[in-house]
């Protein structure tokens, strides 16, 4: 083994160590997208917003609705909003019965699907205004090089950066997003099973108690 040392600086006397030093950090990259850049980090900001709200939302309701299950009331919830639906109908037929289950559910739905849809929007506009952003670039880089020409890199450099930036930003907004919907979307989908489920419980015990007073 032989010991050695490398000069950062390079033949140049600090050139190299002087270019390492001005190579622009992540934030200041981030300011080559401009407009479509600071939308697509706004709108990135939002959607984790909605899915830290709709999270906490819809895990107490999760867990109000497994204890209602269970037997234990718990009061305002969904599903002890669909058993008083069940109370209020007791003398109901089945049919009667299964209707007003149903649009119980759907209004329920309603407000347990809240927003989703705006977290899986932001996944799909995401990528579309980072390509938006790249044209721009492509377009601020050929008309660079149309009055001045391509002697210097240096003209086009700041079309190229925003162009790579938005896409980059673009890409890194749509990743998570989807996740996100995707995750507050099975969330909301476990909630509605045992909505579903205990209804057709309800209407299926309805159904037995008729047929056995029937017969």
């Amino acid at each position: 083994f032989v010991e050695f040392a490398v000069d950062p600086t390079g033949p140049q006397g600090g050139a190299l160590l002087t270019n390492l030093i001005s190579l622009p950090s992540f934030f200041e990259q981030i300011q080559y997208g401009r407009i479509t850049g600071y939308t697509i980090i706004l709108l990135f900001l939002l959607a984790t917003g909605i899915f830290g709200w709709r999270t906490y939302i819809l895990f107490n309701l999760d867990k109000n609705v497994k204890k209602e299950a269970s037997g234990s009331r718990q009061g305002n919830n969904p599903l002890s909003r669909i058993f008083d639906v069940a109370e209020q109908n007791k003398g109901s037929d089945v049919e009667t019965l299964e209707l007003k289950l149903a649009e119980q559910i759907l209004v329920e739905r309603q407000s347990i699907d809240q927003y989703i849809w705006v977290v899986r929007l932001i996944s799909v506009i995401s990528p579309l205004l980072g390509l938006f952003g790249t044209i721009i670039g492509m377009i601020n880089t050929f008309q660079a090089i149309t009055l001045f020409g391509t002697g210097d890199p240096k003209t086009m450099a700041g079309g190229i950066s925003e162009a790579l930036v938005t896409t980059m930003l673009g890409l890194m907004s749509a990743i998570p997003t989807t996740f996100m919907a995707a995750a507050l979307s099975n969330y909301s989908k476990g909630i509605l099973s045992v909505l579903e489920e205990q209804s057709t419980g309800m209407v299926a015990a309805r159904a037995e108690e008729t047929q056995q007073v029937t017969s």
